[in-house]
């Protein structure tokens, strides 16, 4: 039962990796190539936040970025994190004074994308992701194991 629940975790978040690095990916390229990020500024700056210019393209880099390396695995729980702060930020600086729906300038979408980075942050991407190639099987260590003195060794 246990590797049965291991395989559900690692296929759910290898889905939830495809689907929200899409996401990021998608709305990066739009941000960037067909709308241009001075359309991104022109919507920080009705929403009144600060350095407009500066955070779209913060925003703009990271959901490219980010998105990849979260398609990929790669980094996952660094990649959540510039997720989680950079939405963080755009929640607490732009939307949240708009309210929650997103047709009025509100962070629904924004706090969804936080949630899912989150997870991340936290799981990182599973066995499915490109990670795994970079660990390291360390054997858990025991507080016995910690003071055990080596008696075989010259004083």
């Amino acid at each position: 039962m246990k590797t049965f629940l291991q395989v559900v975790r690692d296929l759910a978040l290898l889905l939830a990796r495809l689907v929200l690095g899409g996401v990021l990916v998608m709305n990066g390229w739009r941000s960037w190539i067909n709308e241009g990020v001075q359309a991104r500024v022109n919507d920080f700056i009705d929403l009144g936040m600060p350095q407009p210019q500066l955070f779209a393209w913060t925003l703009v880099i990271t959901q490219f970025v980010c998105g990849v390396l979260l398609i990929v695995g790669l980094l996952t729980p660094i990649a959540g994190a510039v997720v989680l702060i950079v939405f963080g930020l755009l929640i607490g600086f732009g939307q949240f004074q708009h309210g929650l729906w997103v047709d009025h300038g509100g962070y629904e979408y924004s706090l969804v994308v936080a949630a899912l980075a989150l997870i991340f942050t936290c799981f990182g991407g599973g066995r499915a992701a490109l990670d795994m190639l970079f660990k390291r099987d360390v054997p858990p260590t025991t507080r016995d194991d910690v003071f055990e003195v080596d008696d075989t060794t010259p004083a």
